[in-house]
């Protein structure tokens, strides 16, 4: 027990000395302070190349990029370098001698001439963004490549394997890459349709907005899913679930189950729309719950008939009866006993029959074992190479679809990201203009009772 645990006992008593956190307690605290799979040094670290992304703007794809580089260069720890004497000065965890190598990044003090920024995490993540944004379709690169273009390192293969705990950091710090997770949707033409969206931050002004504007429009379900679907003509039209205007009448899924044999797509914003709320998501699901129980499963195809042959029919019966299989007959292979001198020869010929088929099995078996010896280690290792083989183009293709897979998401993330500030600016655009379509509405009422107090000061028989 630690001396402070035993102080906390003498001054304050058992019972209050017990209510103190154990070790355990706060370390466990420490631990969940922590980024996924750093220390508490690493994570002060990460947290200020987090921070630097965000403010330079470079997404959860550059986060990445500069966690990665930073977990191979030096584990995330501040290295000062004994032949660059200036970095000694600074604050730093270790000093290491590689080259004029420092910082978390380990940038050359001959190329990054300022010191004091390469010895600080923010400064150093400034400049590695820097020369990320100058490499030519960074935004879609892989990030193990994206790495090895910024740092040219004569080991290019040990970014790639920090990239996983490089997503984890970066997640945890607000900056994630999301994929295929079931959002509330936006139409990307509509800034209307914000006006249904209950996850917003102006949800409490849209409530408003619908329950003075309930004649003109009509409010939308929970389901903000947003389809285009291609039908004969080129123009695609849209479909919104569950929702008809006041002028246009506009089909919904709820009556018109969508044709999924139609060429659609789903369109959601993954990267720049806020995360569902539990009660959205809940409604969500009863919806999808509504619609799959509005139609009843196709019935099962009929059973194929069976066809096996007598002799499977025959080991299918036995198998269902559980009788045991019949043994071997061993008889054959046992050397047969001597005839006495006086056996004819019929009587001596169905011996001799048998060891002819046994001889000629010994034979048979002593020659494939002769083969094997000879050629069946050759045999085996030619099988390994060309099942090696296999396994190594596996594994290519593998890696190729990732990394397309990789392409389609940065490539998704880049499209939504360069129309964020265009989408947020239209979203508070709409959004003051329905205040000043409220404010107007309050003067005009104001205004008509203003007219009908006046009138009923004129109607009202002067005493």
């Amino acid at each position: 027990m630690k001396v402070s645990t035993i102080l906390a006992y003498l001054a304050l008593g058992t019972s209050a000395a017990s209510a103190l956190p154990t070790e355990e307690a706060v370390a466990d605290v420490e631990a969940r302070a922590n980024l996924p799979g750093l220390n508490a040094q690493q994570t002060k670290y990460a947290n200020a190349i987090i921070a630097q992304a965000k403010k330079d703007g470079v997404g959860a794809h550059g986060c990445q990029a500069g966690i990665a580089t930073a977990m191979v260069e030096s584990s995330i720890i501040m290295y000062a370098n004994n032949g660059v004497p200036e970095s000694l000065k600074y604050p730093h965890d270790r000093v290491g001698s590689d080259h004029d190598s420092i910082g978390l990044f380990q940038q050359r003090a001959s190329i990054y001439k300022n010191i004091k920024c390469d010895m600080e995490a923010a400064c150093s993540a400034g400049q590695f963004f820097t020369e990320m944004k100058k490499i030519k379709g960074w935004q879609t690169m892989a990030v193990g490549t994206l790495c090895q273009k910024v740092q040219r390192s004569a080991y290019p293969d040990r970014y790639a394997k920090q990239v996983g705990l490089a997503t984890n950091v970066c997640k945890a710090g607000g900056l994630s890459a999301k994929t295929g997770s079931c959002h509330m949707v936006r139409a990307l033409t509509s800034p209307v349709a914000n006006l249904f969206d209950p996850t917003s931050s102006s949800a409490m002004l849209r409530r408003t907005a619908l329950k003075h504007l309930e004649s003109r429009i009509q409010p939308r379900s929970v389901n903000h899913h947003t389809f285009r679907v291609f039908n004969n003509s080129t123009q695609p039209r849209r479909i919104f679930p569950n929702h008809r205007s006041s002028t246009q009448p506009r089909e919904s899924v709820a009556a018109q189950p969508l044709n999924m044999s139609i060429p659609a797509y789903h369109e959601s914003l993954p990267y720049i729309d806020d995360e569902p709320s539990a009660s959205a998501l809940a409604s969500a699901r009863e919806l999808i719950s509504a619609e799959l129980a509005a139609s009843a499963p196709p019935s099962p195809p009929p059973s194929i008939p069976s066809s096996f042959s007598p002799l499977m029919t025959t080991e299918l019966e036995r198998v269902a009866s559980q009788t045991p299989l019949a043994p071997l007959d061993l008889a054959r292979y046992e050397a047969p006993e001597p005839l006495p001198a006086s056996a004819s020869a019929a009587a001596q010929r169905l011996p001799l029959e048998r060891a002819l088929v046994s001889a000629s099995y010994l034979a048979a078996r002593n020659q494939n074992l002769t083969l094997l010896d000879r050629a069946g280690r050759n045999a085996w290792l030619l099988g390994n190479y060309h099942v090696e083989a296999e396994l190594r183009s596996l594994e290519a293709e593998l890696a190729a679809t990732r990394r397309e897979m990789d392409l389609v998401n940065a490539a998704r993330a880049a499209r939504q990201n360069d129309v964020k500030a265009e989408m947020q600016g239209l979203e508070e655009t709409w959004r003051t203009r329905v205040g000043k379509v409220l404010e107007t509405e309050v003067a005009v009422e104001e205004l008509r009772q203003q007219i009908r107090d006046e009138l009923r000061k004129q109607n009202r028989p002067q005493e």
